[in-house]
């Protein structure tokens, strides 16, 4: 894929977690593979899985990742997501997120999951469907 992309690259396999890692390495490609806001890479994630799961017929997880940018989005997101939940708890009112993908929206609710003082829910619609933190009283 990478060499029908004419993208230099070294590609390395971290199966110790579930779902597997696939990291790109690449130099200066970086920002084709990767995309605005992780768009392009979010298109090749999904046609790799088309192709696995075409050549082979057991479920395989796996992320995409280049250059460590999932990784880091991940952390920014949990580190956002804990703000927010102390913002809300704070001043005991509800705080209302931008709208994100899906799978932005799944690392907030997993990462304030275990938190008992505040609870989180999705509304809306996509493309504007957001995360919405609110504060539990006890």
């Amino acid at each position: 894929m990478l060499e029908l992309l004419e993208c230099a690259g070294r590609i390395d396999i971290d199966q110790s977690e579930s779902p597997w890692r696939v990291m790109i390495t690449t130099s200066a490609d970086s920002r084709r593979l990767i995309g605005v806001r992780g768009a392009h890479l979010q298109a090749l994630q999904h046609l790799v899985r088309c192709i696995v799961s075409r050549l082979d017929s057991a479920e395989t997880l796996f992320t995409l990742d280049v250059n460590g940018y999932r990784r880091a989005h991940e952390e920014t997101m949990r580190l956002m997501a804990e703000k927010t939940a102390a913002q809300a708890s704070r001043q005991g009112r509800t705080v209302v997120l931008d709208p994100m993908s899906a799978a932005d929206r799944r690392l907030i609710h997993t990462a304030l999951s275990t938190r008992s003082d505040i609870r989180t829910e999705s509304l809306g619609e996509e493309p504007n469907r957001r995360v919405v933190v609110r504060p539990i009283f006890l």
